[in-house]
């Protein structure tokens, strides 16, 4: 739907309503995934690049602005943190 190259910021002025919610499901959907599974796929060295694009989204999808998106990513990056300071 949104290949990797994609700019999601531009993306969000110029889409309506529908793609707005996609993209707001797409960083929830990203954010979760990577929670529950982030730290198994990275003890897999063949799916490092899975994890790598995971993560690419996310930095995509926290650029755009809208608090929600925001307050998502956030809420992700938080954990991610926190599970790096952990180890």
């Amino acid at each position: 739907m949104l290949p990797p190259t994609t700019d999601i910021r531009s993306e969000w002025d110029e889409s309506t309503i529908e793609q707005q919610n996609f993209i707001r499901s797409l960083s929830m959907f990203v954010g979760a995934w990577l929670r529950e599974h982030g730290e198994v796929i990275e003890d897999v060295p063949e799916k490092h690049d899975v994890l790598l694009q995971g993560l690419q989204y996310m930095v995509m999808c926290s650029t755009v602005d809208d608090k929600e998106i925001f307050k998502i990513c956030l809420e992700y990056w938080n954990s991610l943190a926190a599970s790096l300071y952990k180890a």
